[in-house]
């Protein structure tokens, strides 16, 4: 439609040219541009084989990065997930935070230190080879803290406080998050009388 729009309207009899040269063209792009994948989710970038079965791991997505054994790349992610992913960037003080997690060291806290690592094991459930995630529940009285250590283990990947699924979200918003995550922690807070039918 560029060419109508711009008032070139080829002849009949050179049909045949022009969609050979159209055809040039597009492969000429295919050869000089570079594919970019786009990410769909969050966690393990696999790459499959024809039936579908995993081939290879290409790295891991979070937020907008790729973080593969040659470093990291910006990657490509699906407009869906760019407004999840903008909360999953680096921010803070590295050194505060390494000091923030002695604190589970304490005596009496393992429970805490036991949550707080479950942030660092969701990753390496993949490799485990049968078991695709774990729910970890956090029961105890009000003020315990059972939200700050679980959203201190989701600090690891980026801002906590976004990353929550609320309970009471609409089931498509829940499913949304939990697929958009894939291998990485998710804190479903306050699930306290939950709709039997969620």
């Amino acid at each position: 439609t560029w060419l109508y729009d711009k008032g070139l309207y080829p002849k009949p009899e050179h049909a045949k040219a022009m969609s050979s040269y159209l055809q040039a063209y597009i492969n000429d792009l295919a050869k000089n541009q570079k594919t970019i994948t786009l990410h769909g989710t969050m966690g393990w970038s696999t790459e499959n084989d024809t039936e579908g079965r995993e081939k290879r791991i290409n790295g891991f997505v979070l937020g907008n990065r790729l973080i593969t054994s040659k470093g990291v790349v910006e990657a490509g992610i699906s407009p869906k997930l760019r407004a999840y992913a903008q909360y999953f960037h680096k921010m803070g003080d590295m050194d505060k935070w390494i000091r923030s997690t002695r604190i589970y060291g304490e005596k009496g806290l393992e429970p805490h230190a036991f949550a707080f690592l479950m942030g660092f094991a969701a990753p390496l459930m993949k490799f485990t080879g049968t078991i695709n995630g774990v729910t970890v529940s956090l029961v105890g009285r009000t003020g315990a803290g059972k939200t700050s250590t679980a959203l201190h283990a989701l600090s690891m990947y980026g801002h906590p406080e976004n990353q929550k699924v609320k309970w009471g979200d609409t089931n498509n918003a829940i499913f949304y998050s939990l697929n958009a995550v894939k291998n990485l922690p998710v804190l479903v807070d306050e699930l306290t009388n939950p709709d039997p039918q969620q």
